[in-house]
């Protein structure tokens, strides 16, 4: 098992055990998220390549699992690009991880396979509150953590919940959140719906910028680009091939592994080409 693949494997474990024992009424060890969340964290800035690269995985079972740890590699990511500061990166870390923790006893209605009614969407909702409630209990945690949680879902434009704030007056890790949470969830299956493509679900979050910080949204454009890593794309030539190199200043432009040629063969291995 590579190092990569045993944090994220940690994660997902630690995110299960996180669910279970808030669903349990019992109190969450704040040392085990803290220490886990820095862990993956700083990985992902060491290895970004490698750790993008999971994050394109889910959990069928309970997508919140891998959910969790995708959006912490994303947050991280973001962070970096927005000049935070180890501690501030830290605290980003841990509200990401927690962010959803308020849907602990709301298993059975987000494995719903059927699209959410309106009265299933309002108690949905009710997530961050949740979340923020839990978060009350702990002692020796930044009040940021608490903010980021409550209000991770309201929109620049006024129309997020819970409580309809505007621009400035959410929390700015609760904005980088927003739109991480919103790729991750559109690039990845979900009970009642199949995954976006990469492509698409940044389109998606694009068309919908009214709802994000301009900062986090732009910046998340030059993590996953339109073409992340480990996506396979096919060429108008036909060729097969998979993202393997995506460079900040030309995220339109990734490298490729040919994996099929434009005749259907497969291709060398180790063919690789930068598209244009």
């Amino acid at each position: 098992m590579t190092r990569t693949l045993e944090i994220y494997t940690q994660g997902l474990h630690l995110a299960e055990r996180i669910f279970d024992q808030v669903k349990r009424n019992e109190n969450l060890i704040f040392a085990e998220v803290r220490d886990y969340a820095n862990l993956l964290m700083q990985n992902t800035l060491q290895s970004p390549d490698d750790f993008l690269q999971y994050s394109i995985r889910s959990t069928p079972n309970n997508f919140l699992l891998a959910h969790s740890v995708n959006c912490v590699i994303l947050t991280s990511l973001i962070g970096q690009d927005l000049g935070y500061e180890s501690e501030k990166l830290e605290i980003l870390a841990v509200a990401t991880l927690l962010h959803d923790i308020g849907m602990v006893k709301m298993f059975d209605l987000v494995n719903s396979p059927v699209k959410f009614s309106k009265k299933e969407r309002e108690e949905l909702e009710k997530h961050s509150v949740h979340g923020a409630e839990i978060i009350d209990q702990l002692q020796d945690i930044d009040s940021s953590v608490r903010d980021a949680i409550l209000q991770h879902h309201e929109d620049d434009d006024g129309m997020g919940y819970p409580s309809h704030l505007k621009e400035k007056g959410i929390n700015e890790l609760a904005s980088v959140i927003h739109v991480a949470d919103v790729y991750e969830a559109l690039s990845h299956p979900r009970p009642y719906r199949n995954a976006m493509l990469p492509h698409a679900a940044i389109k998606e979050t694009v068309d919908s910028k009214q709802r994000f910080n301009r900062r986090p949204l732009k910046t998340l454009l030059t993590v996953v680009s339109l073409f992340p890593l480990g996506t396979y794309v096919q060429l108008n030539t036909k060729a097969i091939g998979k993202v393997v190199k995506v460079t900040k200043t030309a995220f339109m432009r990734p490298t490729l592994q040919i994996l099929v040629n434009h005749d259907g063969r497969p291709a060398p291995d180790g063919m690789l080409i930068e598209l244009v």
